[in-house]
């Protein structure tokens, strides 16, 4: 249901669906590797700032795998989960760009829970993830983004 209200086709790509979530959201989606989340139990994190959404994730040599931790993250910026946490003091100082360690590890707790929005957001991923399998392969091009 989500990727048609999105414009999705049964033919798309995860540069497709980060386009379309760029479109609904006015700004763009940055892509990082970090491995700093090795070990915390989370394999992404996004940070949606005022005028970009950074998405941290943990490298991993599998393309599916690492499609799946970026259609999660995407599902939670098509969810509008960012309206729901905003109230955090520590997740505005995520926002903010004050990377603490308090605040980076109540948001690696927040995003390691099995909650609704969690679930959400993997559901949502998951009928992404058939979108894509549905279309051609991954453009080329996306491996060299990710690194």
């Amino acid at each position: 249901m989500i990727p048609v209200v999105l414009g999705l086709s049964r033919r798309e790509t995860l540069e497709s669906v980060t386009a379309a979530v760029e479109r609904i959201r006015g700004k763009p989606t940055i892509f990082k590797p970090v491995d700093w989340l090795e070990g915390t139990g989370a394999t992404g994190l996004w940070l949606p700032f005022e005028d970009v959404d950074e998405v941290l994730y943990l490298p991993t040599r599998s393309q599916l795998y690492r499609t799946q931790i970026l259609l999660h993250e995407l599902s939670h910026m098509i969810l509008g989960h960012d309206r729901i946490f905003a109230a955090s003091a520590n997740r505005m100082a995520l926002i903010a760009g004050e990377y603490t360690t308090r605040a980076l590890s109540h948001a690696l707790a927040r995003s390691t829970d099995r909650n609704e929005y969690e679930v959400a957001a993997e559901a949502l991923a998951d009928e992404l993830a058939a979108v894509i399998r549905s279309g051609p392969a991954e453009p080329a091009w996306f491996e060299g983004v990710l690194g």
